[in-house]
């Protein structure tokens, strides 16, 4: 282009380069100079046309989450093209940290992954890579996007300041040298601090099987994981105010209760399942010491009682030997047998002591009235299965259905208006949406429209915001 400003073929090419950079207003230049110098090209008004949009969602964080989920599906192909859209946070050494206000259900970010990769299914070799720095070890598809990212911060040094300057578990980043160091004009890419970043930044995402067409399946993978080099910044907490879901390699994050201007935007590194022990050797293995409220709580259960954790072995055992798909057939064949709701309800109750309002419920003083309750996480299986094991009493599921709510966290006020929720500590599960899917089912079969519409609402809310989209939603059944 030096030499000669219309050669269409080099206007072509730096579009596409800046476009797969993400410069968008650099490749719509070089695509609107190509369209100047040759106004009979077919490439040019296409690539105009799609650097336009990703210009539009980078702007606007407005995206056809369900096209996209049906390209993928059509070509199993999990790599899309959407532009990042981050408008809404700040980056912060300490975290990421909202711009603006941010109401529940809202999308704080989208981010396309910088590596992505995953393993196909029953694949015949595992792939594992040994650090001799700390004698850990990669396997599977982060051994993939180990290789992916190295060989992306090599070749283009400008991409690889995203990824470097990640989090490496050390105690601190020097600042001292560039990221990436530049030697004699070539990139020097420490490979065994990649590995080590790639453990503490990637995380996997996953797509509905379900939806892949039959002759593309063979290609489709299971085992993925990537690295979004913003949303990698998010902190933990288990009172999170943040949840992330995928389409393909794009992440989608959405805020699970209000956010205030200058809040940080937090998330839950790993499934809450009300087993504190196992969080807390996992957070370990991150280098996470927690210190929310709810740990505090869980801290000083342990100093004066007994592990939950033997606890929750039986309730797990109880879940296997009687989920939730038999006792619906049950209920199809008739009632659910006494000596198993009898069971589920001595569970309820051992786990409820592991919870004392004392230390997870504030109360108003001198009486057992609660003002605020912490979730207690642990319980939500058992209740939700009671809910389902009472069907056919619907007053008495409803009241399982508010304990699943409660156990997540959320104050449920209902209303003839319909229903509102305090989020305050609220953890967010696919159970609490099934939980009030069965609360739009009663009201609806109550005829309380008002109520049951508002109950669709949140359901519908609570699914998008945990999933990132409305893609699989399914209402009560």
């Amino acid at each position: 282009m030096h030499h000669d400003p219309k050669y269409g073929k080099a206007l072509y090419r730096a579009g596409r380069a800046a476009y797969e950079l993400s410069d968008y207003a650099f490749a719509l230049k070089m695509f609107q100079r190509l369209v100047d110098a040759f106004p009979s090209d077919q490439d040019g008004p296409k690539e105009i046309k799609r650097t336009r949009l990703r210009m539009q969602e980078a702007q606007n964080g407005v995206f056809e989450f369900e096209a996209m989920a049906q390209e993928i599906a059509d070509t199993a192909d999990y790599r899309t093209q959407q532009a990042s859209y981050l408008r809404r946070i700040d980056v912060r050494p300490k975290g990421l940290f909202a711009t603006e206000n941010i109401a529940a259900g809202e999308i704080i970010l989208c981010e396309k992954a910088f590596v992505a990769s995953n393993t196909p299914k029953n694949t015949p070799a595992l792939s594992v890579m040994i650090n001799p720095t700390n004698n850990r070890a990669l396997h599977g598809s982060h051994v993939a996007i180990w290789v992916e990212a190295v060989r992306k911060a090599f070749h283009n040094p400008s991409l690889g300041e995203h990824i470097l300057n990640l989090h490496d578990g050390s105690p601190a980043n020097p600042a001292t040298e560039p990221i990436p160091l530049v030697v004699d004009g070539m990139p020097v890419v420490d490979v065994f601090r990649m590995q080590n970043i790639i453990e503490h930044a990637a995380f996997g995402f996953t797509a509905d099987e379900s939806r892949i067409r039959k002759d593309v399946q063979k290609a489709f993978k299971v085992d993925s994981s990537g690295v979004w080099p913003v949303a990698a910044r998010m902190n933990h907490s288990c009172l999170f105010n943040a949840s992330r879901g995928f389409v393909g390699d794009f992440i989608i994050v959405r805020a699970s209760k209000d956010i205030l201007q200058n809040e940080e935007v937090t998330v839950m590194f790993c499934p809450a399942d009300g087993n504190f022990e196992q969080l807390q050797q996992n957070l370990e293995g991150w280098g996470i010491c927690c210190d929310c409220r709810l740990c505090k709580a869980e801290i000083d259960f342990l100093k004066g009682a007994e592990s939950r954790a033997s606890v929750m072995y039986e309730v797990t055992q109880f879940l296997k030997a009687q989920p939730l798909l038999k006792v619906a057939r049950m209920l199809v064949d008739g009632e659910i047998p006494s000596d198993l709701v009898k069971e589920a309800k001595r569970l309820e109750k051992a786990l409820q002591k592991t919870y004392p309002l004392k230390l997870f419920a504030t109360c108003v003083p001198n009486t057992n009235k609660i003002i605020e309750l912490l979730p207690t996480f642990g319980m939500a299986n058992v209740h939700e299965w009671l809910m389902f094991a009472h069907y056919r009493q619907p007053p008495r599921a409803l009241d399982y259905a508010h304990f699943v709510l409660m156990d997540h966290g959320y104050k449920v006020t209902i209303q003839s208006s319909g229903i509102s929720l305090d989020r305050t500590n609220c953890v967010l599960s696919m159970t609490a949406v099934k939980a009030m899917q069965y609360i739009e089912h009663f009201y609806t079969q109550a005829n309380v429209k008002e109520v049951a519409k508002s109950a669709r609402a949140l359901a519908e809310e609570m699914h998008v915001t945990y999933n990132g989209s409305m893609i699989g939603y399914q209402g009560w059944s």
